[in-house]
This record gives structure tokens, sequence and C-alpha cells, in this order.
């Protein structure tokens, strides 16, 4: 794995726009952080449970690093109209 990584802001309960960028695209095996940056709590809560942050305060963040190529849909556990997606492919020779 290379480390590399991409930063998404938790931006506000703005349903497919709560999250930016979004969606967001990475190379499997890369990390994906959610960085609070609104006053309110959220979470980044995938649908299928692959990947579940605790509550987010402003300013703090939770990372995942996603080992298979797919779509992942996710959302924020307490306002549950902010959604979000993040699409894995395979990593590019």
């Amino acid at each position: 794995m290379s480390g590399n990584g991409t930063v998404v802001s938790i931006v506000g309960d703005l349903g497919s726009n709560s999250y930016s960028p979004n969606p967001v695209e990475v190379e499997v095996g890369e990390t994906v952080t959610w960085v609070n940056d609104d006053s309110n709590m959220h979470t980044a809560t995938s649908n299928g449970s692959i990947f579940k942050s605790d509550v987010l305060f402003e300013g703090h963040s939770f990372s995942y690093t996603f080992d298979r190529e797919g779509e992942y849909p996710y959302f924020c556990d307490i306002h549950p109209g902010m959604v979000g997606t993040v699409v894995v492919t395979e990593r590019s020779s």
C-alpha cells in the first residue's frame, strides 16, 4: 500500500452536498479520511456496514483504507439525509 489518501470534508446537513468531494474516487489500497468541518456532530457510515465512524465533533476525523474495488454509499447516522459515495477502482499500472 502506498499510503496515498484523500480527505473528505463534512460540510453540513446538505443532502448529497454534505460531503466534499462527493463522490470521492480512490484506488484500491488508498485511505479516505473524513474531517468534520461543521459545528454539528456527524458520522460517516457505509450502507453495508463496511465502515462506521464514531460520532465526529468539529475538527475530528475518521479514516478507512479500501481494499476492494466497488462503490461504497455512505451516510450520517445522525442526519440520514446526508449521503455520499466512495468509488474504488483497481490500481492503475
